[in-house]
């Protein structure tokens, strides 16, 4: 189009800007899509037909069939027109004897890595090469090279086929004559018998014996059928000109350009439109391009032209609004740790946190504190002596001088304990009331440790400064070895939770119709249960083992539902875990610490927004199956508001009883008897549509009449899990309709974040009011502190929040001030005097720090940098283990190019 669109060249000058345009950015590192994890660079249109013009086989061909003994004798023969590109032939391929292939699918295969070269065998043990390349299939094939061979074959695997593709479909010689779109000459007759049938129903109508209503619906089935009838004697017809060579037929066939509906305007029937308010004109446009359109068809047709443009302008605006949106809500999800499953204490850090005086403090965090360089001078509040200089380098010396001292804190540079900032204060001591004895300290650790630990399995050995194992690895954790663990001078224990949440996933199926097969669901993600072969016995996934397309397909065979690690169970205080994120979809590899997901996740949902419809279409005024559909019911489901026309769904299981007019409105009155005997009573509002009838027997949340269920009431009566369940189904059933493919994970990261929150009802003990909202993890902490302090712990429920609201509950000041109501969010931030944790993206971007995101984490800039010697050969290192230290890493960082 000529709409002055600009567009921004950047240049990355410095080496880290280069570098990064290098490592991150080049097209050949980004072959995959980071929505559902299928290749984004496919050849497309004429690439696509040259490709199928190159592969199809030309009927009748076989009988002819000639055999060569190698490529260059095929080669020779199609340079001297002997054989055409298409006619079968037979060719000895050493390993598969006489192969049956054409001149093109050998041209084709020649180019394939002799990897993934297309052999088939067929029934009768013979074997044949090649198959129709037509979109899908050129995807399949890109997806199985990138499997195979990884980032660098795959680029170029691509530039063959772009050459390939160009190149036949130049020699192809395509084009399009009126003469090539052919009217099936069945199409009067099936028009004809429809419009016999209309009339019919006309009659009826005109007698009284139908509604208008029942009228316009049979008129409207009838026609959809007699339009579905011309169109498959259109396909079939044109299938049949020219040998399947149809230039028309072969575009919309390959998936090159158009599609069925597109030919069959052009050939076959337009078929309904709709009128300006959306609701379908029961008289048909009979006619075609081809034929022409009369003065009435045209203007019919004009309303829907208007409404497409007019609904394109629309959807931009509501996509890119959606998205802002989806971003906001989830731009803290972050990947944070390894395995949310893992619970581990550092016991020298308590032990100093929680110690009485100076003195015994430094001596647990003696270890932390040598060779870090202090940020100001250290001055003893009692006597004004400097004891320590600023810059200067903690040692001995310094350790000895601050015990003897009344210092209570110092500010420490460079790498931190445990926080995300650049300075860190370390608090060397907490005071506790003098009088306490020091077995205070142990018996808070024990009970931390029981509460936390016990019955858990270690994931490492235990082991003290010596080198003397004093717990096992992999073995539940029992009291007497917390004595024993209290007892030596071990730094840290970590353990695994046994019980593994997770999420049972299903195939997504509608009517008769499967949405999302079960596969599609479980690739990639981790198992939360054993998943075992059920003939043999053998496993097929371990528990906590990745799902992968191999151990997928075998799973399938054994299980209807298989449950998997889920972003929506994930424990970890903030953001989400490898292991339950599952596999990066961009990269086809695990999941990195530091990967922003939720931006991921946000983008991915938003970017196919503008391909969504914004149609709702009325069949007439009929309270039709959820109305609201595309982008509107996306934007409904996520900002989890009341549908237009709710179901109402049944609070208990039980049997139905209706009674109609049961009052003096005329409203009906549905009642449900459980089978205690306890009856419930639902009045139905005038002019929903009761779907049940007498007898029937309904389960919890089952509807009981026509519309889209509210998820409120879903929360409300089947609690959070079905909730989840629900939501994701939905969204993944509006973006399927419309042919778009994003993976259950992406859904589920904003899901998450729209269930964050519990409502307290009773405050206990704890420090907060009945009617706040809370964090989640935040309120299981506390329960969990207050539990062990044998005091009474808060109630709350979980509340279900649209991602507008829940982008403006967060725990982040600044990122709700940034997004919308900023008056109303600083005014509160500063009535309640708020501190903001700077954990997500947007608010570090506000106050301009290091994202604590990709290199920007604080585990990634704790990096020692060491001279490569021949001695690092040997070493053997755990990774585990190593990614365990990183993570309470406190060196200095430096850097080195």
């Amino acid at each position: 189009d000529f709409d002055g669109d600009q567009m921004a060249c950047h240049l990355p000058l410095s080496v880290e800007a280069q570098s990064e345009a290098r490592t991150l950015m080049l097209s050949s590192h980004n072959i995959l899509s980071t929505k559902d994890g299928k290749p984004v660079a496919v050849p497309s249109q004429d690439m696509i037909l040259g490709t199928y013009y190159l592969t199809v086989v030309r009927k009748g061909t076989e009988d002819k069939a000639k055999r060569f003994a190698n490529y260059d004798e095929v080669m020779l023969a199609y340079d001297s027109g002997a054989i055409g590109l298409q006619d079968v032939i037979y060719i000895r391929i050493e390993g598969y004897g006489l192969v049956k292939t054409t001149a093109g699918r050998l041209i084709f295969n020649e180019a394939l890595y002799p990897e993934i070269r297309q052999f088939v065998k067929e029934e009768d043990g013979t074997w044949s090469l090649g198959k129709v390349m037509d979109k899908k299939m050129v995807g399949k094939l890109v997806d199985q090279c990138f499997q195979a061979f990884g980032n660098e074959k795959t680029a170029e695997l691509l530039d063959r086929i772009k050459s390939l593709g160009y190149s036949f479909a130049r020699r192809a010689g395509m084009t399009i004559a009126i003469a090539d779109i052919k009217v099936p000459e069945v199409k009067a007759g099936i028009v004809e018998e429809a419009d016999t049938e209309v009339n019919k129903v006309s009659r009826l109508y005109r007698r009284g014996l139908i509604t208008e209503e029942e009228r316009y619906r049979k008129t409207i089935e009838l026609w959809n059928e007699a339009i579905d009838n011309v169109t498959e004697a259109m396909m079939d017809n044109m299938a049949a000109d020219q040998d399947g060579f149809n230039p028309v037929y072969m575009m919309a066939i390959s998936g090159a350009r158009g599609n069925k509906q597109q030919i069959r305007q052009l050939a076959g029937m337009r078929g309904l439109m709709a009128d300006p308010s959306g609701r379908i004109i029961d008289l048909p446009i009979k006619a075609n391009f081809k034929e022409g359109l009369t003065v009435l068809d045209y203007f019919t047709s004009s309303h829907g032209a208007r409404k497409g443009l007019a609904d394109t302008a629309l959807r931009t605006a509501d996509s890119g609004y959606l998205t802002r949106r989806l971003v906001d809500v989830s731009q803290d999800v972050i990947v944070r740790e390894e395995d949310c499953d893992v619970v581990g204490i550092d016991l020298a850090r308590e032990r100093a946190r929680l110690a009485r005086n100076t003195k015994d403090a430094l001596t647990y965090l003696k270890d932390d504190l040598i060779g870090r360089v202090l940020d100001r001078d250290v001055v003893d509040p009692m006597t004004g002596e400097v004891i320590a200089d600023a810059e200067s380098i903690v040692t001995e010396a310094t350790i000895e001088a601050l015990a003897e001292s009344q210092v209570k804190s110092i500010a420490l540079r460079g790498a931190q304990l445990g926080s995300d900032s650049d300075i860190n204060h370390t608090n060397i001591v907490q005071t506790i009331a003098l009088g306490e004895v020091d077995d205070t300290i142990r018996t808070t650790l024990r009970n931390t440790m029981i509460e936390n630990m016990l019955g858990k399995d270690t994931v490492y050995p235990v082991i003290d400064s010596e080198g003397v194992e004093i717990f096992p690895a992999h073995t539940a954790l029992t009291e007497e070895g917390i004595e024993a663990i209290l007892n030596s001078d071990v730094k840290e224990v970590q353990v695994r939770n046994n019980e593994i949440h997770g999420i049972e996933v299903e195939a997504i199926v509608e009517g008769t119709g499967v949405i999302e097969p079960l596969k599609d669901r479980i690739v990639g993600r981790t198992a939360a249960e054993e998943l075992i072969n059920k003939e043999t016995g053998e496993v097929i996934v371990p528990l906590n083992g990745e799902i992968t397309d191999e151990l997928a397909d075998e799973v399938v065979k054994h299980y209807d539902t298989v449950k998997i690690r889920s972003v929506l169970t994930c424990r970890s205080p903030y953001g989400v875990c490898m292991k339950c994120y599952g596999r990066d979809l961009g990269t086809g590899g695990q999941v990195q610490v530091g990967e922003a997901v939720g931006i991921i996740a946000a983008q991915s949902i938003g970017e196919p927004g503008t391909q969504l419809t914004m149609r709702t279409f009325h069949t007439g005024g009929v309270a039709g199956d959820d109305i609201t559909q595309g982008l509107p019911r996306v934007e409904e489901l996520f900002e989890a508001r009341r549908p237009k026309r709710n179901a109402i769904i049944a609070e208990v299981e039980g049997t139905v009883r209706v009674v109609p007019n049961d009052n003096k409105k005329g409203t009906n009155t549905i009642f449900i008897t459980t089978a205690e005997g306890e009856e419930f009573d639902y009045l139905i509002p005038y002019g929903s549509r009761i779907i049940v009838k007498d007898g029937d027997v309904v389960s919890l949340g089952a509807r009981l009449t026509e519309g889209s269920i509210n998820p409120h009431d879903i929360m409300r009566v089947m609690g959070t899990e079905a909730t989840q369940r629900y939501l994701v189904y939905e969204v993944q059933k509006v973006y399927k309709s419309q042919g778009v493919e994003i993976n259950d994970k992406h859904i589920e990261v904003i899901v998450r974040q729209m269930l964050h929150k519990v409502k307290i009802e009773d405050a206990g003990d704890a420090d907060v009011l009945p009617g706040d909202s809370i964090d989640v993890n935040t309120f299981e902490d506390e329960n969990r502190r207050l539990r062990l302090n044998g005091k009474k712990e808060a109630t709350g429920v979980r509340t279900l929040l649209g991602i507008t609201k829940a982008a403006l509950a967060t725990d982040s000041f600044l990122s709700a001030a940034s997004f919308q109501e900023t008056t109303r969010v600083l005014t509160e931030a500063a009535i309640k005097g708020k501190i903001d944790p700077l954990l997500g993206l947007k608010e570090n971007v506000i106050i301009g720090k290091l994202i604590p995101a990709g290199t920007g984490m604080s585990r990634y800039r704790k990096i020692k940098v060491v001279k490569h010697t021949p001695e690092l050969e040997d070493l053997v290192v755990d990774t585990e283990v190593v990614n365990a230290d990183i993570a309470n890493e406190t060196t200095d960082v430096e850097t080195a190019e």
